[in-house]
């Protein structure tokens, strides 16, 4: 058993190294194309402004949207819960008659799950799927926990390909991958990054090739994306490609960008003959009705934060147990799943994130507001109550004294181990911001 834990802690500190390495290569891309702005901290605030106002007007965006999509042929499906999903795939696989769905990288689509007869036709095409079923939930890179041996290792293990392969050889087998999963597949399903509502189209940018491969090959694609993703004109589309190219990959400009604008017209030899789009709403009108904490919906998922949070970078992915993880997974998995909210204290308030994010968006003061209201929660109302008993047993003198071992026992192990559960609470009802989070003040002395 303590070889087994020695083993196990051994993995984890080597994950954590090399998501770390990652993460600095990362990093150090990102910051030679962040001088690509001359002005970083006004193309901050023209991204905040741009991504406020998409969110204020969201219902007038969603409507002329609609509108648009369907003109050019596409066809809407609300999706509100696992049960919508489930229910809008299943439709289209029984009108298509589909043997195989091809699934490209998606975080979104994590926020569901397949139902049993759904699972054995999806196939995964992103190479970081097809390398290892044990991923992270960065948002950006899942395989970021790993290094060049440990993916020759999962190759090995997985397809009994010898670990002395080159990396060429490595590139070369997974495109072989792809091209077999795609030709074996009639439908894919693929994650948005943008929506316009002037025109109806649709962004998608990716890295790795496959999803321009699925576009050109499969006559059916479904796209899915969050209700937070539109924007009111395409004329933003360059500039908003260009802040998350940086931010997400550390490029000036991304590999390959796709503007799908509805099905293939008559008067054109090639498109697609059928296009669905899944609209998801889950949690995000909850916090559209939150004035203090609907500012975290101007998220563009680039996963910035999570490359500089402290926290992710000491303990790594797999601690948060969420599905999605670092500074924007702790304002998420709340809503998501009302048994996670102590993923909240996963934070230390320190500021890093807030200072670099592209969208404005104070991570540290959102994540107070919701301490603050998730604290209202019957489950924190018991936490408090066994706090209180605490101290007026297990500290009090008398007790501490005179009262038999097996008493102060069975009283420590009856109310600690119950407040352990979840953090220790204060009271949020009265939260007094400072005007600078503790990065700033203490910044270059760190």
């Amino acid at each position: 058993m303590t070889t087994e834990k020695h083993q196990y802690s051994k993995q984890v500190e080597q994950e954590v190294l090399n998501l770390r390495k990652n993460i600095d290569n990362h990093n150090f891309q990102f910051r030679g194309a962040l001088r690509q702005f001359v002005n970083k901290e006004q193309s901050n605030k023209r991204l905040d402004f741009i991504k406020s106002k998409s969110i204020d007007d969201l219902d007038r965006n969603i409507a002329d949207f609609e509108v648009n999509f369907i003109n050019r042929g596409g066809k809407i499906a609300w999706i509100n819960s696992n049960e919508d999903f489930t229910l809008e795939l299943n439709k289209i696989i029984k009108q298509h008659v589909s043997k195989k769905i091809a699934k490209h990288k998606s975080n979104i689509i994590k926020e569901f799950s397949y139902a049993e007869e759904l699972f054995e036709r999806v196939s995964n095409v992103s190479i970081s799927e097809i390398v290892s079923d044990k991923l992270s939930n960065h948002l950006v890179n899942p395989l970021i926990e790993a290094d060049t041996k440990n993916i020759h290792s999962f190759l090995n293990d997985k397809y009994h390909i010898p670990l002395t392969v080159t990396e060429n050889e490595v590139s070369e087998f997974l495109r072989t991958e792809i091209n077999k999963i795609i030709d074996n597949t009639d439908i894919s399903i693929s994650e948005a990054d943008f929506l316009f509502a002037d025109n109806g189209s649709i962004i998608i940018s990716e890295n790795d090739g496959d999803i321009g491969l699925s576009i050109s090959k499969h006559k059916i694609h479904i796209v899915i994306a969050g209700i937070d993703n539109i924007f009111p004109t395409i004329k933003e589309s360059e500039f908003l490609l260009s802040m998350l190219s940086t931010y997400r990959y550390g490029r000036k400009v991304n590999t390959s960008n796709f503007i799908i604008s509805g099905v293939k017209q008559p008067e054109e030899s090639e498109g697609i003959d059928e296009l669905y789009l899944f609209l998801v709403n889950n949690y995000r009108t909850e916090l559209l009705a939150k004035p203090e904490q609907k500012k975290v919906l101007n998220c563009i998922k680039c996963g910035i934060c999570q490359n500089v949070c402290p926290v992710y970078k000491t303990i790594g992915d797999s601690k948060y147990n969420a599905i999605q993880t670092g500074p924007i997974g702790l304002l998420t998995t709340p809503y998501l799943d009302k048994e996670k909210t102590s993923i909240l204290y996963l934070c230390s308030l320190c500021g890093k994130c807030s200072n670099i994010c592209p969208a404005g968006i104070n991570i540290p003061k959102l994540i107070l507001y919701d301490r603050r209201d998730f604290s209202n929660l019957p489950e924190y109302s018991r936490i408090r109550t066994a706090i209180k008993i605490y101290r007026a047993t297990y500290l009090n003198n008398w007790v501490k004294n005179y009262c038999p071992n097996r008493i102060k026992k069975w009283i420590k192990d009856l109310l600690l181990k119950k407040m352990m559960r979840s953090p220790n609470l204060n009271d949020y009802n009265n939260i007094k911001l400072p005007k600078k989070n503790f990065n700033q003040i203490v910044g270059k002395r760190m």
